[in-house]
């Protein structure tokens, strides 16, 4: 077995293996409200991915996507991510 393998059977590799997917995950969603925004409503302002970006909760994350389906524009989105 490689040093890496090892490494990662370790408990802190399976910390980071663990935070490393999480983020992942919530990279992919966010990219999925800005792509259903953007089919929605033609272009999505600059600063949107950034803000995007600060929110950490799955769950919430996981509810704007619900949010940017229905919301009837970007302002009303952007009031729900507050």
């Amino acid at each position: 077995m490689s040093f890496g393998k090892v490494l990662l059977e370790t408990p802190a590799g399976k910390r980071f293996v663990k935070k490393v997917a999480a983020e992942s995950d919530r990279k992919s969603v966010r990219r999925s409200i800005l792509n259903v925004l953007q089919t929605r409503f033609g272009t999505v302002p600059k600063d949107l991915p950034k803000q995007l970006a600060k929110i950490q909760d799955q769950h919430k994350l996981n509810a704007l996507v619900k949010v940017a389906a229905v919301c009837p524009d970007v302002d009303a989105f952007r009031a729900e991510m507050e």
